[in-house]
């Protein structure tokens, strides 16, 4: 259960609902014990290892990389789980798909170059999702804008009293992204600690509207990018939560409710090494 100094009371009466009030990201307890020293200290070898692929790649390796991602990321996002039981997609849907693919393609391409320019910062994050929203399904989601109203997450058609989690108020998530740049960009922290709380923090603030789950995937390549553990943001992370989606989304609720940072990181780190582990499994498959 959420505790009430993490909850804001917004309107009054029969219209009245409770948001999530963001902790700063300094005010986590992080405690960084010998589990979570060992799956930094993996992540760090591995990290390497794939540096040393990317450097090496050709342009048509990185954008056979970049095309898994991308269609991993719109199935997550789709909610549309693959299955060798799955009936074929009508033709309007493979169109949808295919659109959603491309933009999100265009988001990484633009990301990093202007990576080059600009700082992890909210024009940024603006930027990647107006390419990854810019088209007619999304007119009506205020693409490339931040939001200012409620958003809540629960089972379809419910209320937002009747949510299960109701994002932070424009107000708070305002002053919650500001933090969050400000921890991006200063913070001493280790790399991959960073890696799990910053995406973290980015899902529960949720400032879009729609497609808030494909920027945050496209932001962890570029911290890591900029961080200088890859030389390009690519990484096949979509991949590694698809298969354990429902724990992903459960250990951000959990996250959500509890307020437990460390539970988090450890799901977390190990989501990474295995996206870690693909990408690099993609290199094996493709020298065969």
């Amino acid at each position: 259960m959420i505790g009430k100094e993490n909850l804001r009371k917004n309107l009054t009466g029969n219209m009245a609902f409770y948001s999530y009030l963001p902790c700063k990201m300094q005010e986590y307890d992080v405690i960084v014990d010998d589990l979570m020293k060992k799956q930094m200290e993996r992540l760090h070898g591995l990290f390497g290892e794939l540096n040393k692929r990317l450097t090496e790649a050709g342009d048509e390796v990185l954008e056979g990389l970049m095309d898994s991602e991308a269609h991993a990321s719109w199935i997550l996002a789709s909610g549309k789980r693959p299955s060798p039981f799955m009936i074929q997609t009508s033709g309007v849907a493979d169109e949808l798909a295919k659109e959603n693919v491309n933009n999100i393609k265009r988001a990484y391409r633009y990301a990093r170059e202007a990576l080059k320019k600009y700082p992890l910062c909210s024009r940024l994050f603006c930027n990647i999702h107006y390419i990854v929203c810019e088209s007619v399904a999304y007119d009506k989601k205020y693409r490339g804008e931040y939001r200012n109203s409620p958003v809540w997450i629960g089972k379809e058609g419910s209320s937002i009293r009747e949510a299960s989690f109701v994002p932070p108020v424009d107000s708070d998530m305002i002053e919650a992204l500001s933090d969050l740049e400000s921890f991006i960009n200063y913070s001493d922290m280790d790399v991959f600690l960073k890696t799990a709380m910053i995406h973290y923090q980015f899902e529960m603030i949720h400032p879009f509207i729609d497609a808030n789950g494909r920027v945050g995937r496209i932001l962890n390549g570029l911290f890591l990018c900029e961080a200088g553990v890859l030389p390009t943001p690519v990484l096949l992370f979509s991949q590694a939560l698809l298969s354990s989606a429902d724990d992903y989304y459960q250990n951000i609720q959990y996250t959500n409710l509890s307020q437990d940072m460390n539970s988090w990181i450890h799901f977390f780190l190990l989501r990474l090494e295995c996206g870690v582990r693909e990408t690099l499994g993609a290199f094996s498959f493709q020298s065969r």
